[in-house]
């Protein structure tokens, strides 16, 4: 199992993209370089038919995608070739539609779900009537930026935690939303999947069942000790809700540039359906904590945080591991 580069949401000129297939695929190989890279244009799927050029020349896993942009909200869905009706979509129909997509094995997340509506951007803040979000696979908590100071993504935060409390186990993402802006590569931000193979099926799988963190930088991987022996969990995991030991390690060289935080102080937020539990400071990692039995405790994430110029930074964040 690694951890590997993906960016599930991106255009082309085959919907309202400055830049064609091939300038994107290039700029994720050598600039951001990508391991996994999701077509997913507004309401089209047309740019597949040039992915076998690209595929050539690029070593990357191609995922084939589609962002169905209606009046009420915009939902991606990755996995699927065929071309995907969105014309009839309206505000008590979409959960429908999604379980019969889940059924031909498509992976569907909710896109960019806080973003400002109309009238600047018609659609794109999610209103959408849902009675049971279990039939979405992810949600993008992160769009375009990570700064923690950006409204839509502090927003996007809080549906989704919101979300977690409820006990729905979406995965939370980062998604470029690349269009072909000068800005968009300016940041080294990933949605990391945690896999054996960089296949689409293993990609796939691994946002499924919430093996991902997004990052842009640090890298952190947790264990828990049982029976006196370290093991490694992954996060989406479930394990026994009782009074356990942990320990984090860091991973400073997955993303590139990532080594100048050897030097920078860093810190996890343990977050939870409890509120805030403890503060791990990275000189510490190394060092066991421990996290008692909590009645109701639904799930803990790891939130990777900074100081920068005497103010907090939030760096990336971890799905949860939840508790039975």
């Amino acid at each position: 199992m690694r951890w590997y580069k993906c960016e599930l949401h991106t255009h082309t000129k085959h919907s309202d993209a400055r830049h064609g297939l091939e300038e994107l695929v290039d700029k994720a190989w050598n600039m951001l370089n990508l391991d996994a890279l999701a077509i997913t244009d507004h309401n089209t799927i047309t740019a597949s038919k040039e992915v076998n050029i690209c595929e050539e020349k690029y070593p990357l896993t191609f995922i084939p995608g589609i962002e169905l942009t209606t009046f009420y909200g915009h939902i991606v869905v990755l996995g699927l070739e065929q071309y995907i009706e969105w014309r009839d979509l309206h505000r008590l129909n979409l959960e429908e539609r999604v379980k019969e997509i889940n059924k031909c094995g498509g992976v569907v997340g909710i896109a960019h779900p806080c973003r400002v509506g109309d009238p600047i951007s018609t659609g794109s803040y999610f209103t959408y009537h849902i009675d049971d979000y279990n039939v979405f696979d992810y949600i993008e908590v992160w769009t375009r930026t990570a700064s923690v100071k950006d409204i839509e993504n502090k927003a996007n935060m809080a549906l989704w935690t919101e979300l977690l409390n409820k006990g729905y186990r979406i995965t939370g993402v980062y998604g470029r939303d690349w269009h072909g802006g000068g800005s968009e590569v300016d940041e080294n931000i990933y949605t990391l999947v945690n896999s054996p193979t960089s296949d689409k099926a293993s990609i796939l799988e691994g946002i499924k069942q919430g093996n991902v963190q997004c990052s842009s930088g640090p890298v952190v991987n947790i264990q828990v000790l049982k029976a006196g022996k370290w093991e490694d969990l992954f996060f989406g995991d479930e394990i026994v809700s009782k009074p356990l030991t942990f320990k984090l390690s860091w991973d400073l060289e997955t993303i590139k540039g990532a080594e100048k935080y050897k030097k920078v102080k860093l810190y996890v937020n343990i977050e939870s359906n409890k509120g805030s539990l403890a503060r791990i400071e990275k000189s510490d990692s190394e060092e066991p904590f421990n996290i008692d039995y909590i009645e109701g405790l639904k799930w803990i994430r790891l939130d990777v945080h900074t100081i920068e110029n005497n103010q907090h930074k939030m760096l990336g964040f971890t799905n949860p591991i939840y508790f039975n």
